[in-house]
């Protein structure tokens, strides 16, 4: 499994301490341009962005202006402010062979999932459930730790959430 994924996605799990997670459950982490230049000089993540993340590069000039007119036209057809999270849609759906976009950014995921696999990271415990890398009650200390930043992240969600992995 293959994802392309987003600052903010990164920069929140190594705040709650799963940044980790990611490389367990992905074969591959790509990058667009400007989430690797955002990510490269954050202390924290430096040494996920020089080992476990892959740059998207392109091959040519072509392909660089493809990327960018793509970026562009989705833009205004989406409606995102952020064009880092456009940059991650573009890289998963048309530059890297990724089975998914990975954002923490419930407007990025509400405008682009109508388009393609787009997973939001609270719900990275479905993932790593199936891949036997978390328990459920491993499940419920991540979600939990979502709800200890501050302010929390996606408390409504995270809740709900909760509520259901503890009726099973």
């Amino acid at each position: 499994m293959k994802c392309v994924i987003d600052t903010s996605a990164a920069s929140l799990l190594e705040r709650i301490g799963y940044l980790e997670i990611l490389s367990e459950i992905y074969d591959k982490i790509y990058a667009p341009p400007a989430v690797f230049e955002e990510l490269r000089p954050y202390h924290p993540t430096k040494e996920f962005v020089e080992t476990i993340l892959t740059p998207i590069i392109f091959k040519t000039d072509k392909d660089r202006r493809r990327f960018d007119s793509l970026v562009r036209r989705w833009s205004k057809k989406v409606d995102l402010e952020d064009v880092a999270d456009i940059e991650v849609f573009i890289g998963y759906k048309y530059f890297t062979d990724a089975d998914e976009a990975l954002y923490a950014n419930k407007e990025a995921e509400a405008k682009l999932s109508p388009y393609g696999s787009v997973r939001d990271i609270c719900r990275l415990y479905e993932r790593a459930e199936e891949r036997g890398i978390f328990t459920r009650k491993k499940s419920i200390d991540f979600l939990e730790s979502f709800l200890n930043l501050e302010p929390p992240y996606r408390p409504i969600v995270i809740k709900n959430l909760l509520e259901g992995l503890a009726e099973y």
